[in-house]
């Protein structure tokens, strides 16, 4: 590269002739970058044209992209959905500046928990490093100049025993009947799987009294089974459908809930994704001022649970999460640690010992 009246010119040979190209900036790091796409362009006119690709194509880029997971095509779509409200008429993904970047955080950020931006940001950088950059449809990432919010740490809490059972009753009273939307429940606690691995479950994967998991359904990429109780999988036996395990809850949905169904319509994962979130919602309506149940607390359950009778690790290993990831965001560690467990044995020791006494010591003094 040379600089000739303060912008930085790429020169190369292109089919035998010497070609010389400004870049258009004083900046050296970022001729760099121009000049390699120069150059890329030169010999490769296509990528040139995949880096001019307008928010439609790269819509329906994602929509076809055959290795995510419905979950994460899902989380895709919705944050280009949400950068496209901030900038109607933006031209497509290589035209945004970290400037732009920036300005739709603090646009996004408004009415807004700063964990909700910061997923945001998250799924935005995710898209345009893994996706868009390896597809040619950008140079670099305009959010790795971008500081997204603080995280918001708050302590797992898992759903007690008592208002899982509060959820069967209300699910039994509200759906009399309904033996299909129980088992889901019942299935999803039981497993502490994500809700959308959940719902794409297919039939043939109710087989020698297990479930399994294909590893292309999971966010980890591994496949695992599951042995089920016995009421459990009869009960999966009887209600499953020709190709997915749920079939019939699309049939059921028009008797079960007349007021939310439009009617018999196909099957879908993502129909019974939002069904339940659904079903969900308007039983927490149902009991103003106390915790919300949603789906993705039921595996919080299970991992707690799990955590408490065979130790963090091997429950992460069983339900198919890292140990780290278990105890940041889904371990209840007031119940898992046997928190109130430790302190009443503390408060004993406390107050017969005390001051430095070892744990039976002040028991032995209690004894006339």
């Amino acid at each position: 590269m040379v600089d000739k009246g303060g912008l930085w010119r790429v020169r190369f040979s292109c089919e035998g002739k010497r070609v010389e190209v400004s870049t258009g900036t004083a900046v050296k790091g970022e001729a760099r970058t121009r000049a390699v796409a120069i150059i890329r362009d030169r010999f490769d006119p296509s990528a040139s044209a995949a880096r001019s690709a307008s928010w439609d194509e790269i819509v329906t880029f994602m929509e076809a992209h055959p290795h995510l997971r419905p979950a994460s095509r899902r989380l895709y779509l919705k944050s280009i959905k949400s950068l496209r409200l901030i900038f109607p008429d933006h031209e497509g993904p290589a035209a945004l500046t970290p400037k732009e970047a920036a300005k739709f955080l603090r646009e996004f950020s408004r009415g807004r928990s700063a964990n909700t931006v910061r997923n945001a940001y998250r799924h935005l950088s995710s898209l345009f490093a893994k996706h868009l950059r390896g597809a040619g449809y950008v140079e670099s990432n305009p959010w790795d100049a971008v500081d997204p919010p603080p995280e918001v740490r708050h302590e797992p809490r898992a759903p007690t025993d008592e208002e899982f059972a509060e959820l069967m009753t209300y699910l039994e009273a509200t759906y009399p009947g309904w033996t299909l939307i129980r088992l889901f429940v019942q299935l999803k606690a039981y497993t502490g799987c994500r809700t959308g691995d959940v719902c794409a479950l297919r039939s043939d994967q109710l087989r020698d009294g297990r479930i399994f998991f294909d590893p292309d359904q999971t966010k980890t990429r591994a496949g695992r089974s599951v042995p089920l109780p016995p009421e459990m999988l009869a009960g999966l036996e009887s209600i499953k459908g020709e190709t997915y395990l749920w079939e019939r809850f699309a049939s059921d949905a028009v008797k079960y809930r007349p007021n939310n169904s439009k009617g018999a319509i196909e099957f879908s994962p993502s129909y019974l994704y939002w069904a339940v979130a659904g079903i969900f919602k308007a039983f927490n309506k149902s009991r103003p001022g106390k915790p919300r149940l949603r789906p993705h607390d039921l595996r919080r359950r299970a991992l707690t649970q799990a955590a408490i009778l065979f130790g963090t690790d091997a429950a992460a290993r069983a339900i198919g999460v890292d140990p780290q990831t278990a105890r940041r965001y889904y371990i209840d560690a007031q119940r898992a640690s046997k928190t109130d467990e430790v302190f009443g044995g503390l408060a004993d020791w406390w107050r017969f010992g005390g001051g430095g006494a070892k744990p039976g010591e002040g028991e032995a003094k209690k004894t006339p």
